[in-house]
């Protein structure tokens, strides 16, 4: 079984795949990174996140991402004490085995889409069922390509003009090519 996923989605596309999962069982994002402090953002709702699917970076492997845990499973926080004397706190899957991570990426500037995914580290029962429903959903929701899983909504853009890629900078090579992969896909 697969651990990573990749996708393009705009907000609606991803929000339909979070209620998706949402209706398989309960579950809790919480965005993953570094914090001066040890409050989190936790949500227990994919449409409680504000601006989902709106790409913060333009790279899409950059974006911010979110831990997904059952809602049940405590969150563990690891404490770093810097060189500088300061304390962080750092959520990443490293202490939190039971999880997946899902990345949005989404909508950059007003024409391009962001490569998103959603992927795991860890082979627990936990982070393995959330992956089959994260995958039972981006696959009743979206139509694959190749590799890559595109949501009605991103699908209209593609079709449309719009670049999906995985990085703003990268070359016009790195963008999905939608005559070669959709319009040849329709002729067959």
């Amino acid at each position: 079984m697969s651990k990573r996923v990749q996708f393009y989605a705009t907000s609606s596309d991803i929000l339909s795949v979070l209620a998706l999962v949402e209706e398989k069982c309960q579950v809790q994002y919480i965005q993953t990174g570094n914090n001066d402090h040890p409050r989190v953002s936790r949500y227990l709702r994919g449409a409680e996140i504000p601006e989902i699917g709106i790409a913060d970076h333009g790279t899409g492997s950059v974006c911010r991402a979110f831990l997904v845990l059952l809602a049940e499973t405590t969150l563990n926080v690891e404490t770093i004490r810097g060189s500088d004397g300061r304390t962080r706190y750092s959520i990443s899957q490293l202490l939190n085995e039971d999880s997946v991570v899902v990345r949005p990426s989404g909508m950059w500037r007003s024409s391009i889409l962001l490569c998103g995914e959603v992927a795991t580290l860890s082979g627990s029962d936990h982070a393995l069922l959330l992956m089959k429903h994260f995958r039972g959903a981006i696959r009743k929701r979206f139509k694959c390509y190749g590799i890559q899983w595109i949501g009605p909504e991103a699908m209209t853009l593609w079709a449309s003009g719009a670049r999906l890629t995985i990085a703003d900078q990268s070359p016009p090579e790195y963008n999905l090519d939608y005559h070669r992969m959709v319009v040849s896909d329709e002729n067959k």
